[in-house]
């Protein structure tokens, strides 16, 4: 499969020897596997130790950075004492449908392209186009975990856009967890949740009246955006307290 011979066949239909130096031939072979469990005990599995990305995605690297940063966070917050040890939990509760879903999809992208290629059946895919592989298909959200139900927004990436008097909401948004709303976030907030929210070291973000963001910011609701980045909850000021019990926060105990 590597004879130069074998290689300018394959590479035939694009080019031929004069067109290119061929410097290295090697045969890869890809699998698609994630882990039954991503947690055990204080063990987590990041990476290629939980799931293994068929390349046709490019989504082996990006599903890693993932999984670090839905899991670092957590650790920091429960070695901190300032969130439970079932927090721990979540990651593997968010993180492994996330990326089961992602290794069927780069499978399936693979199959995508043998029909491109001529090497299956265009009538094999059929489906896959019918269901949006390769076409702007849904990226899978978080269904469970550290979020509290709502809007359709909650689970996804909080939009990241730039801000009308020029800044980037990811700067603006911190390392941590954020607050944010069209207006002042605090406003309406039980002062002694606020307190809470401060010891945690969260942002207080007023993003005005962005069109990206119009949305969600209805009613003077805040977003709460977690540190990876994640729309964990979109509530009422009043209901903020309620929100952050039903995370399981408690920045006040460490």
């Amino acid at each position: 499969m590597t004879a130069p011979a074998r290689v300018a066949d394959l590479l035939a239909p694009w080019l031929t020897p004069a067109d290119a130096e061929i410097t290295r031939a090697v045969v890869y072979r890809f699998h698609a596997l994630v882990a039954e469990r991503f947690r055990d005990g204080s063990v987590f599995l990041a990476g290629d130790a939980a799931h293994q990305m068929p390349p046709f995605n490019g989504q082996g690297l990006c599903a890693g950075l993932r999984d670090a940063a839905n899991l670092v966070w957590k650790l920091d917050l429960v070695h901190r004492g300032r969130a439970p040890d079932a927090l721990l939990d979540t990651y593997d509760a968010e993180r492994r449908p996330h990326a089961e879903a992602q290794v069927v999809h780069s499978a399936d992208a693979g199959k995508l392209i043998e029909a491109i290629a001529g090497r299956i059946d265009h009538g094999d895919v059929s489906d896959l186009l019918d269901a949006g592989y390769g076409a702007g298909r849904p990226f899978p959200k978080l269904t469970t975990g550290m979020l509290v139900p709502g809007p359709d927004a909650v689970g996804r990436p909080f939009p990241l856009p730039i801000l009308g008097d020029g800044r980037r909401t990811c700067d603006v948004l911190g390392s941590g967890f954020a607050l944010v709303a069209a207006d002042d976030p605090r406003r309406g907030v039980d002062p002694a949740v606020a307190a809470r929210w401060d010891e945690i070291g969260a942002r207080w973000v007023a993003v005005g009246d962005d069109p990206w963001l119009a949305g969600l910011l209805v009613d003077e609701q805040i977003a709460l955006v977690r540190p990876d980045r994640y729309l964990a909850a979109v509530v009422r000021p009043h209901d903020l307290g309620r929100v952050t019990d039903a995370l399981a926060l408690d920045p006040t105990s460490a």
